[in-house]
């Protein structure tokens, strides 16, 4: 009964190390300085041993997973503060809005006042007119002479020097219809 009980022991560990699972594990472990053999010595005998053991090793990869992330934590810190200390030389401003935890104030426009005549006012606060309001108000620096020349017709003399001006096997759009077509149409 020992020795059948010992070759089904060996056929079951045989089968457990030839598993895919067991293999990419051995080879985490390795990576590690582990060795299965360890675990799967003679002298462990029963499951409850083997389970013991695989706890104190998932312990260890815990313990390691928690180290490196400890180590990239470390990282990150010591790269902010080297990026103070380059703030410090170059841009004092920059470091200084970063030690205070400053954040950039925007002007936000919630409420237009409008002059309807020489001493009334509107304050207007509905955001859909704020914003045609914004949008609709003619630039001030825009002059108005530049367009009234846009109304004026446009002359046929002007239109043929343009168009014979044109460069050959060109399209001026999506359309595709080359500058050629264009010089060559008939006159009325």
């Amino acid at each position: 009964v020992y020795k059948l009980f010992n070759m089904e022991r060996a056929k079951s560990i045989k089968t457990i190390k030839n598993s895919e699972t067991f293999k990419k594990e051995e080879r985490k472990l390795n990576m590690l300085n582990y060795s299965m053999e360890k675990i799967f010595s003679r002298d462990n005998t029963n499951n409850f041993e083997i389970r013991e053991e695989l706890k104190m090793e998932s312990l260890v990869h815990q313990k390691i997973a928690k180290a490196k992330e400890k180590n990239e934590t470390i990282k990150q810190i010591q790269k902010a503060i080297e990026k103070r200390w380059e703030d410090l030389k170059d841009n004092l401003k920059r470091m200084i809005s970063s030690i205070l935890d400053k954040s950039r104030k925007s002007i936000v426009m919630d409420r237009i006042v409008k002059e309807i005549s020489d001493n009334n006012t509107i304050i207007i606060t509905e955001g859909s007119e704020i914003k045609e309001l914004s949008e609709y108000t003619p630039l001030k620096e825009i002059n108005n002479l530049w367009y009234d020349t846009l109304y004026n017709e446009v002359k046929l003399d002007e239109l043929e020097i343009v168009i014979q001006s044109l460069p050959n096997n060109k399209a001026p759009g999506q359309s595709n219809l080359q500058y050629e077509w264009f010089k060559n149409l008939p006159q009325k």
